[in-house]
């Protein structure tokens, strides 16, 4: 099996972990500019061969693969900036289109119509409007302090893309998007894993959200992911006066989900990557 996606995503790493204890190999491809892939071009896709870490492995004996993510950082080879970038782009697309001629199952099969891996943070705002998905306002921050200093701010680190949670206006020195909550706006992390949904809340003070707001957060995810064609995502909104205002799709597992939900994304992608194995070529 093939999982694609971060080293440090947790859900991703308790599903390696599981597999391998169940018995299954497992190969993890955190960056694909360390992997070598030789793809014949006068016979079948299924002939390709993918070296990892100086093993070969055959894409016909892939049982399936799971795309969270896909990156290609840096190079075996000093290349210049520009070059560099070049390099990148195109091992990003010939792995593109690897994926989307496998055989077997891929979870988050890549689309040719619409690239949900790969459309940054406003393109996928500007969608989820399109589809009359609200969307939460953002702001850049880039001081080392928040005015707002007795808020709590939701904010991703423009650095890694990590989630994190600010208190009494402490910011790192660095740029952040920030989103502040207010005293009663729970952050809602609405999880879809096939046909299962987790759903994670994160509460600034107040009460649990209403059934209602839990029910508009995974219509509003499925709406949205289903556009984007991924099967396995997350979707973060903000209750904000009674409905949900979307902010941003997550490809890997957010770092503020709790680890009692990340427990439960892991144990519902096991359950997928089974179901898989069973059906014919799928997403």
């Amino acid at each position: 099996m093939l999982l694609a996606g971060s080293a440090q995503d947790a859900a991703l790493g308790y599903v390696q972990t599981r597999l391998q204890t169940a018995g299954q190999r497992v190969c993890l491809l955190s960056n694909l500019a360390g992997v070598s892939a030789s793809i014949p071009l006068d016979v079948d896709v299924s002939d390709a061969r993918i070296g990892i870490d100086d093993q070969v492995l055959h894409l016909r004996n892939v049982a399936v693969i799971l795309v969270s993510s896909l990156r290609s950082d840096g190079s075996i080879h000093p290349l210049s900036d520009t070059d560099a970038q070049y390099a990148g782009h195109e091992t990003l697309a010939a792995w593109l289109a690897l994926l989307t001629m496998a055989r077997c199952p891929v979870i988050n099969r890549p689309s040719s119509r619409l690239p949900g891996l790969l459309l940054s943070n406003i393109e996928v705002r500007g969608l989820a409007r399109s589809l009359g998905i609200p969307t939460l306002p953002e702001r850049i921050h880039t001081a080392g302090r928040n005015r707002a200093e007795d808020s709590v701010t939701a904010c991703i680190d423009l650095a890694d893309h990590r989630a994190r949670f600010a208190r009494a206006g402490e910011l790192p020195a660095r740029p952040h998007m920030l989103f502040p909550l207010g005293p009663d706006e729970p952050l809602l992390a609405c999880t879809r894993i096939g046909e299962e949904y987790v759903v994670d809340i994160t509460r600034n003070g107040g009460g649990e959200p209403s059934a209602r707001i839990r029910e508009q957060a995974r219509l509003m995810s499925t709406r949205l992911l289903d556009r984007l064609e991924l099967s396995y995502a997350t979707c973060v909104f903000v209750a904000r006066n009674g409905e949900c205002q979307f902010t941003r799709v997550y490809r890997e597992t957010p770092n503020l989900l709790s680890e009692e939900s990340v427990q439960r994304i892991a144990t519902a992608l096991v359950d997928l990557i089974g179901k898989r194995l069973e059906s014919p070529r799928g997403r």
